[in-house]
């Protein structure tokens, strides 16, 4: 029976053990689930800035709409078809 005593004395001191563990442990880590703040910005750099882009830079399917169904038929819509694969496989 003496052994059965000692054992549920180290037990008991275990589980004392880790209760206080753990209590310390969740007081401590709270401190570092809080956001930092940021440091400050240095004054001395300027912002970098995207230069405007221009309307008229970027060329997009309305651009060439008038051009197409000037040159482009029903009759020759084949051949220049023909010609634009020729173009982009070149390429």
């Amino acid at each position: 029976m003496k052994r059965f005593d000692i054992l549920e004395g180290v037990t008991a001191r275990r589980i004392a053990f880790l209760i206080v563990s753990a209590g310390l442990l969740a007081a401590t880590g709270c401190g570092f689930l809080k956001k930092k703040d940021p440091p400050p910005a240095d004054s001395t750099v300027a912002p970098v800035v995207a230069a405007p882009v221009a309307d008229t830079d970027v060329p997009t399917s309305e651009d060439f709409e008038d051009d197409a169904f000037s040159k482009i038929t029903p009759a020759n819509f084949t051949t220049e078809l023909g010609e634009l694969k020729k173009e982009i496989e070149a390429k």
